[in-house]
């Protein structure tokens, strides 16, 4: 497989998840509609969530696949590699969104780098944003997890924003540095992997075993 032909690969795979998307996002609609008549129709929103999560589902597996098997050039292996750290990234807010969560939906659309989703997008939530953003007593999901955020004490914080902003950091030193050079080997990308996942895992259990110690006293 070449460059190109992953190329198309993943432009048929985004097509293929639209219309997954739009399946599962109309059956999701017409039930939410049931139990909730009153609640405007939401349907791209889910298609265009559902498509994000399904896409972004094939890209981490079919980049684990290229790295065990063998015959495959570098710049395909570095392509699926970048395009699996894309997708892990994009995965989130299009979670959200799929929660009828319209700051997901906003977050998903600016990453997908399509002007065309851009403009198309913009206009559709425009006239479903004050729907998508009820007048509940505890808030609207991001009002929520930001009041979790703040739950949470100083080292429960800074794992979780430290080992976020970390990955960030290591995926842009080497794709702007580029200290393996212009194509990856299998071993350098699993090195890659590992710069980025494994201290933020490390640290995370680090945390936990002092909150278990600390409880214990």
């Amino acid at each position: 497989m070449t460059s190109n032909e992953l190329s198309n690969f993943y432009l048929v795979m985004a097509v293929l998840s639209l219309v997954v998307g739009y399946f599962i996002g109309a059956k999701k609609n017409q039930n939410y509609q049931i139990e909730h008549p009153e609640s405007e129709s939401y349907t791209w929103g889910y298609t265009y969530a559902f498509a994000g999560i399904v896409f972004s589902i094939i890209t981490i597996v079919h980049f684990l696949y290229i790295m065990n098997v063998r015959g495959y050039y570098y710049r395909v292996q570095d392509y699926a590699f970048l395009m699996s750290c894309y997708s892990a990234i994009t995965l989130l807010p299009a979670v959200f969104a799929a929660r009828r969560n319209p700051y997901g939906f906003v977050v998903q659309t600016l990453l997908s780098l399509n002007p065309l989703f851009w403009l198309v997008n913009y206009i559709y939530i425009k006239k479903r944003w004050l729907g998508l953003l009820p007048n509940r007593a505890d808030g609207t999901l991001v009002e929520r997890s930001y009041r979790w955020y703040r739950q949470l004490d100083y080292l429960q914080r800074t794992c979780l924003t430290g080992g976020i902003v970390w990955m960030i950091i290591v995926l842009a030193f080497f794709e702007i540095f580029e200290p393996f050079g212009r194509y990856l080997s299998d071993d350098e990308v699993l090195q890659i992997a590992f710069v980025m996942f494994v201290p933020p895992a490390a640290l995370f259990l680090v945390r936990t075993l002092f909150l278990i110690e600390k409880r214990r006293k």
